[in-house]
């Protein structure tokens, strides 16, 4: 079985302290991987009041660490430019010598969508466009293709 570990990315405990003292002990006690995630904040919740960049954590981590895996659960990828966002990914895959894990998404907040701009009919053709430039990057660039996951949730249908 392998686990990973949330980093403290939001709320009061997001600082450079915690998130060294999670990754690292992460590392030491031998869980394969911490995670991120992605947030505008600060939102309705009073635990965002501080919401770190989930690329520019990893990046932090992945310097404090040398073997637990990074990865992302889930960036919202129609909130980014699909050429920049890869670009990113390909850094932080390459600086942390391949261990990044990417998840995208689609989002699940109409206020995170409309603060960066996003209309939600856009959000299929966003998310296709960044499948797109990912796959090109990857494929013809000197980069190894980081596993890449998925993510999805639906409050239509049978679900609470």
């Amino acid at each position: 079985m392998r686990l990973g570990v949330s980093l403290a990315q939001t709320g009061r405990l997001a600082d450079p302290a915690a998130i060294r003292s999670a990754a690292t002990a992460a590392e030491q006690v031998g869980y394969s991987s911490v995670w991120v995630v992605d947030r505008l904040g600060p939102g309705r919740s009073p635990d965002l009041t501080t919401v770190l960049d989930p690329l520019t954590v990893l990046t932090y981590a992945a310097a404090c660490t040398s073997r637990v895996g990074l990865g992302t659960s889930v960036l919202v990828a129609p909130w980014y430019r699909p050429a920049l966002l890869a670009r990113s990914l390909s850094s932080l895959d390459v600086l942390s010598d391949g261990r990044l894990t990417v998840g995208l998404g689609l989002g699940a907040t109409l206020d995170e969508f409309a603060a960066v701009g996003v209309p939600q009919q856009e959000l299929g053709r966003r998310l296709d466009d960044a499948l797109d430039v990912l796959d090109d990057v990857w494929a013809d660039g000197p980069h190894r293709r980081p596993p890449l996951l998925l993510a999805a949730s639906s409050t239509e249908g049978p679900y609470p």
